[in-house]
């Protein structure tokens, strides 16, 4: 095992913002960074006035990193994500979580496999997702 420092985004009441939260994990040397950020996420976050981006029941298939890009593959119930946020937060919350590893520029996600879905009708998962800080809400707001 070892020590991580990571940078994960949640949302808070509103669910229209991204707030970074620092948080220290002990994990596996054979579990990749990538996949503790997921793992993580889906943990929700520890910070009281933070709200989960991701359905806790998601399940994480695959994970992993090629190019700078990391490929991320979920089970279908990523898609029936009922929490009250904006169709962007739970994609941007994974992205902008992931892009904080020096090893991770862009993400693709996909469902089952699949990467020719929409999330929540609006948001096609059939393309490369980039760190956004535009969804990252400061203390000027």
């Amino acid at each position: 095992y070892e020590k991580t420092e990571l940078t994960l985004y949640f949302t808070d009441e509103s669910g229209e913002k991204l707030y970074p939260e620092q948080r220290s994990v002990m994990h596996n040397i054979n579990t990749s960074v990538e996949k503790t950020i997921l793992e993580e996420l889906l943990g929700g976050p520890s910070t009281p006035w933070l709200r989960p981006t991701l359905e806790s029941g998601t399940k994480i298939l695959n994970v992993s990193v090629n190019e700078n890009v990391c490929y991320i593959n979920v089970d279908s119930s990523f898609l029936n994500n009922s929490l009250e946020v904006k169709d962007y937060i739970p994609i941007y919350s994974i992205v902008n979580s992931l892009a904080t590893q020096p090893s991770v520029n862009r993400v693709q996600l996909s469902v089952n496999g699949v990467q020719d879905v929409m999330f929540r009708d609006t948001i096609s998962l059939n393309t490369m997702f980039e760190r956004n800080l535009d969804y990252v809400g400061g203390t000027d707001d």
